[in-house]
């Protein structure tokens, strides 16, 4: 059974970016998130049977959300459960209107959804051993142009994200 989550999933140019800022926290501070993983999570599904998909896909197929863009400029960490993070200090309000029209897709599809509230965020780290909230870095401006449903693959080695589908964002 496959395990799923909705995400913002960057491209190259800002993968790169996000990469050079985990790469300079990692060593000092806990075990960064591989470059290939990056990603920031809108609504996670958890393991799902394909057959249950269907509905859920179709729904999502129907969702007409704009374009926006990220700035992604404040870092911090949890010190449970030990998470080195990257995050916009404004959340757009066109995030809040694509996780709500997710979540209403994946109601009506007999998901469970999250209690707590929507903070969208990117790991760059995890087991952090020490706080790097003192470290300078260039701001990312990360344009988002799409969304994607992610698979989670576990692996003798480490975990695996793969896209397994996308749907645009239209211009606002």
């Amino acid at each position: 059974m496959p395990r799923l989550f909705f995400a913002l999933w960057p491209d190259d140019t800002t993968r790169e970016k996000l990469a050079a800022v985990a790469d300079r926290l990692a060593p000092d501070c806990g075990r960064k998130v591989s470059k290939q993983n990056l990603h920031i999570t809108l609504a996670f599904l958890g393991n799902v049977e394909d057959s249950c998909l269907h509905g859920l896909l179709a729904g999502v197929a129907g969702i007409h959300a704009d374009n926006f863009s990220l700035r992604l400029d404040t870092i911090g960490c949890w010190k449970r459960p030990r998470i080195l993070w990257l995050a916009p200090s404004t959340i757009p309000a066109a995030v809040s209107r694509l996780v709500s029209m997710l979540n209403a897709c994946l109601k009506e599809a007999g998901f469970q959804l999250e209690d707590r509230p929507y903070r969208p965020h990117l790991t760059l780290a995890r087991k952090v051993v020490k706080q790097a909230s003192e470290l300078d870095f260039e701001p990312i401006q990360w344009n988002i142009s799409h969304f994607s449903l992610i698979e989670s693959n576990t692996l003798s080695e480490a975990v695996k994200y793969s896209v397994r589908n996308s749907w645009p964002l239209h211009p606002g």
